[in-house]
């Protein structure tokens, strides 16, 4: 397991899980729990407790379930469906069911759990298992169709990056990263590296489309080409997708962040 696949597991869990309207629904399906109180909890809290009770439930184990799906099915990407459920299912099946008998102990005592801890964690372990392993098996399933799905051949452009038109022909490829060396601009795409004579500020106007930033005074990357990033003290290092480390300054450690390369 990389630091990528973390980080890249919580760049999609965040945006997910904080979705504005995502948290409106887990708020409403925590009220209507919160009413119908199951699991007992009609006749043992009172009405109020419930509802905010339930909402929580929905809204921690929501998160720790979203966290080991993603987690899981960026991790065996390359594995069956069957084999990305069964792992997910049994990560969130576990995590779920220790968590909630936890917090049930926690709030209301063993007299929560009327059959017992071992009882109640085997059956919050086969909702957590079922539900997880479906979702899994489903969001593959539209995952793959959408891979297959035919697409419009203008999706398949490039982004218009002027900065292409200033390089030889062999050395045209994705924009990777631009940096300062004396009074040249070093252009590094996927396919070379060449020298042009202008000022940094000039060839990130010429980036175009590309989806990147000024990191540092000296340098400029493309977003896309990043692998992974750290922090080292008030700075941080990406490391690109060929190996290169690319410095981030303190004060654009904010545009990083706001990228999703690192956590808030």
């Amino acid at each position: 397991m990389g630091d990528g696949t973390l980080q890249l597991t919580l760049r999609e869990w965040r945006g997910h899980f904080l979705n504005p309207i995502g948290l409106i629904v887990q708020a409403c399906v925590g009220a209507v729990l919160g009413v119908s109180g199951p699991f007992g909890t009609q006749d043992t809290v009172a009405f109020l407790p419930r509802i905010l009770y339930w909402i929580w439930v929905v809204y921690s184990t929501y998160g720790i379930g979203l966290f080991g799906l993603t987690f899981f099915q960026t991790l065996l990407k390359d594995r069956p469906i069957w084999v990305q459920s069964l792992v997910s299912g049994c990560f969130n099946g576990l995590a779920i069911s220790l968590y909630i008998v936890s917090l049930n102990l926690l709030i209301f005592g063993p007299s929560s759990m009327p059959y017992g801890p071992s009882s109640f964690l085997f059956r919050v372990f086969l909702i957590g298992f079922f539900v997880t392993a479906a979702g899994a098996a489903i969001a593959s399933i539209v995952y793959s169709r959408q891979k297959e799905a035919p697409t419009n051949s203008k999706d398949l452009q490039p982004p218009f990056v002027p900065l292409m038109e200033r390089l030889p022909l062999d050395k045209r490829g994705e924009l990777v990263a631009l940096s300062v060396e004396d009074h040249y601009v070093r252009v590094k795409t996927t396919a070379g590296v060449e020298m042009i004579l202008m000022r940094l500020s000039d060839a990130i106007r010429e980036t175009g489309e590309t989806w990147g930033d000024q990191v540092h005074r000296s340098h400029w990357v493309s977003y896309a080409q990043v692998a992974s990033a750290r922090r080292e003290g008030d700075r941080a290092i990406l490391t690109m997708k060929d190996g290169a480390d690319v410095p981030v300054s303190r004060a654009n450690l904010p545009k990083i962040r706001e990228a999703g390369l690192l956590p808030r």
